[in-house]
Parts: C-alpha cells; structure tokens; sequence
C-alpha cells in the first residue's frame, strides 16, 4: 500500500510540475503574441504620394533638348508609418539617362530604378510612366551683343557712346532657334544720376531663351558720359 501511495504522489507531483510548467510556458506564448501584435500594428504600412522634381542626365555634349519636356512626375510610395514620419521630398530624387538619345522624339519609360528612395520605401505607381523628350543637334551662330540701358544720368550730362568687349559672343543653340537671332542683349545696365564713365561686367542674358549658352557668356561695358556746356 505504502508503495501505490508513494507511486501515487509522485504521479500527483509530476502532473503538478507538468501544469505548472505548461502554464508558464503559455503565459510566455501569450507575452510574445501580444509583443508580436504591437510590433506588427507599430510596423503598418501606409500609401503616400509626391511630386518630385525629374532630371535629364548624360545628354551628349553635342546635343540639346528642344521645347518643354516634362520637369515633373508623381510617385506612390509604400512603407511604414514611421519611415513616411521621417520621409521628405529632398529625400527622392528621379532621373532619365539621355545617353543613348537620338535626334528627334525620344520616348523614354520612367522605371523603378531611375527614381532613388530612402531604405524601406517602396515605389508602387509613377505617373507619367514614359515621356517624350525631344533632342537635336547643337548648332552656332555669331552675333553682335547689344546693351541694355536704364535710367539716366545726372541733369547736365549725356551718354557720350557705349563700348562692348567683345562686341560679339557665340550662340549656341538649334538651327531653328539660331535662325532668327541677329543680335543679343546684356543684362541692364544701371545709369541714373552718374556723371562720370561707368564700367561694368554684365551677364548675356539667356533667361526665356532655349539657348543652350554662349561664349563668352559676360562681357565689359563701358558707358562714356559727357558734360553739356
């Protein structure tokens, strides 16, 4: 009897650790269900979209784009809500290679890869997907520089002459663009009240053209005055 009755607490005591064991083991299991939930909640993803700013990269130096291409393009991004917290549009940054681009229409697709994101961002949508980008080739025309003038100077005095060096630059361009242009101008020239010769450097504006540049692209000014007797 003492022996079954030994046997028989044992067998209670070995149930007993089992449960207890078991119970510790599910309350574990749960702790890390719940840490698992927060985590995955804390971890949700969110949509979000931009506009970002599209540049052209690599275009032979032998070739220019012509009229008004596409500057600009939407992108949906996927990820974390904490990734998109600490996301900013300097952050994304989108690009088309035109090395290979022939003269005429170029369409080019927008993919994936040619749009740079911060780690844990997905690229899920851009809009537009392709563009057209028209090329051709570069052409160069020589003409005069002319002075833009404003003001006045002081009462008793007059321009005598206006001097540019040099006296003409390189324009370069397409062959319509050149076509037409016979002479380009320098960025105003300030001349109120002055009584004395001015000298200046000023820019060849290019501003509002399509020209691709100029040599040289700043030239010396001189305003001669001289006194009304």
């Amino acid at each position: 009897m003492r022996k079954v009755k030994a046997e028989k607490g044992m067998g209670e005591g070995f149930l007993q650790r089992f449960f207890l064991k078991n119970t510790i083991l599910k309350i574990i299991a749960i702790v890390f269900a719940i840490a698992l939930w927060f985590l995955v909640v804390g971890e949700k993803r969110a949509e979000v979209g931009f506009l970002i700013p599209l540049e052209f990269r690599n275009l032979p130096k032998d070739m220019i784009i012509v009229g008004e291409a596409v500057r600009e393009v939407e992108i949906r991004l996927l990820a974390s809500k904490k990734v998109l917290a600490n996301l900013s549009p300097s952050q994304l940054t989108a690009s088309i290679d035109l090395s290979t681009a022939k003269q005429g229409l170029n369409n080019r697709r927008i993919i994936h890869t040619d749009i740079k994101t911060p780690k844990g961002v997905e690229i899920i949508k851009v809009n537009p997907s392709s563009i057209l980008v028209h090329v051709e080739s570069v052409a160069s025309k020589v003409v005069p520089v002319k002075v833009k003038i404003s003001g006045s100077p002081a009462s008793g005095f007059r321009v005598k002459g206006i001097s540019v060096e040099p006296d003409a630059v390189v324009l370069f361009g397409t062959q319509v663009q050149l076509r037409d242009i016979n002479e380009i101008y320098t960025a105003p020239m300030d001349i109120t009240g002055i009584k004395t010769d001015k000298t200046k450097m000023l820019a060849v504006q290019l501003d509002n053209t399509e020209f691709k540049k100029a040599e040289p692209d700043v030239v010396r000014v001189k305003v001669s005055i001289k006194h009304l007797r």
